[in-house]
């Protein structure tokens, strides 16, 4: 039986200028004064009612480091999801035209290749949270793997099209809940976790997926679970006024382990040898390796995290090692 692929959200720039602001601890406020705007102004933004207009990109721009094509370009996609049910015939043209414009003017990065994939490949997706942790987006897979079928692409995706069939009564934040329970953080902190306590004798326990608890946090409405001013509000209003302002808001941090820096340095050359002469590699007849050497390359110039590179070095060492 066909399946009718449900069409990737589009969101406001407001909401990815929301997702900068957090990372970076910053309230409205603050982001306003630094970009001299009024603090209405931002906030409406945040809010989806008001545009990011070209002064305000720039400005944006200069605060967050990015480009001000990329909010320009984000704003130019939003309006254009709202205006397609004005001019379905030639949405999908407009998408790919809009996506166009970040490969074109948006500086080449992992954050800016997804945007441009969220535009261009809206309505094949099959949910954009997963594109959000796609190590690979669509167009670069098929590079990758230019003699991947249809047939083989979509049993690869019955595993994902399972896990949405079974949050799909949940609100949008709660989807995205489930499925970075189910599809990340069950398959790989999970698993990390347990193999490296475990190589270790170290005791690992998890009170945040007790099932009680979990079973109560998905029960709640997905709107409790977002503030503008307060990261993960439920988690800080539990501990009642307990953590001071500066570690509540302060920037997030990760726990990864130093692989960008291992990878330029004492496992360079095994690496480098491995993708850029992966044409007599396990992998030659799957893997394009001019897409394989380009990967590396872009590694090289800070244009893509060292997750994409050691995925593809870990794949032809183990089928090096297994077939």
């Amino acid at each position: 039986m066909p399946t009718t692929l449900t069409p990737a959200e589009v969101f406001a720039p407001g909401e990815y200028l929301r997702d900068e602001l957090e990372a970076r601890g910053w309230t409205g406020e603050e982001f306003a004064e630094i970009i001299g705007r009024p603090v209405q102004v931002v906030s409406e933004i945040l809010n989806g009612r008001k545009q990011i207009v070209p002064e305000t990109a720039l400005a944006i721009a200069d605060a967050l480091g990015t480009s001000a094509e990329l909010w320009v370009n984000l704003q130019t996609a939003y309006n254009l999801h709202e205006a397609k049910a004005v001019r379905p015939a030639s949405s999908d043209v407009a998408r790919r035209s809009v996506g166009g414009i970040f490969d074109l003017l948006a500086p080449l990065n992992d954050k800016t290749q997804k945007l441009s994939a969220l535009v261009s490949e809206n309505g094949r997706l099959l949910h954009s949270w997963f594109l959000s942790r796609m190590l690979f987006v669509p167009a670069k897979r098929g590079q990758l793997f230019p003699t991947a079928d249809a047939e083989s692409i979509a049993r690869a995706e019955v595993p994902l099209r399972q896990a949405l069939s079974a949050c799909h009564s949940l609100d949008a934040v709660n989807q995205v809940s489930y499925l970075e329970s189910r599809c990340y953080m069950l398959n790989t902190l999970l698993r990390d976790s347990d193999s490296m306590s475990m190589a270790h004798g170290f005791e690992l326990r998890v009170p945040f997926l007790d099932p009680d608890l979990v079973r109560k946090v998905f029960s709640l409405p997905g709107g409790s679970k977002r503030a503008q001013n307060c990261p993960k509000p439920l988690l800080v209003r539990a501990l009642t006024n307990a953590l001071p302002k500066s570690i509540v808001h302060r920037r997030k941090q990760g726990f990864t382990l130093p692989f960008e820096h291992w990878m330029r340095d004492e496992m360079r050359v095994p690496i480098e040898a491995g993708l850029t002469g992966s044409s007599s590699g396990p992998l030659a007849s799957v893997l394009n390796p001019h897409a394989v050497g380009e990967v590396w390359s872009q590694f090289m110039a800070g244009q893509t995290s060292w997750s994409r590179p050691w995925a593809l070095h870990v794949l032809d060492r183990w089928c090096a090692k297994n077939l």
